[in-house]
């Protein structure tokens, strides 16, 4: 028996047992909170990459160009901070 694929189903073909669907309603709703999982799952690897980035380019900048051994200038260190600012609000 064929199957045809199907609207609501993510997957049309299971690679080890041929085509199947799931048309049950238990079956959408599964595949909804799987879903929802994933959705949950991508936006917190987002947050935490994006936390991870902001660190890094802020310990470059604290590091390299605002170091004490470098003698930055007052207008230096607030071109700095105000570079920090505008990459922690792109960031977010």
């Amino acid at each position: 028996m064929t199957t045809q694929p199907c609207d609501t189903c993510i997957v049309d073909k299971e690679p080890t047992h041929g085509a199947y669907t799931n048309h049950s309603p238990a079956g959408r709703e599964l595949e909804v909170d799987l879903l929802s999982s994933l959705d949950i799952s991508v936006a917190a690897c987002r947050g935490a990459l994006t936390g991870l980035m902001n660190e890094i380019i802020e310990g470059h900048v604290r590091a390299q160009i605002l170091a004490p051994a470098e003698r930055p200038t007052a207008a230096q260190r607030l071109a700095s901070e105000q570079l920090l600012e505008i990459i922690k609000a792109f960031l977010k």
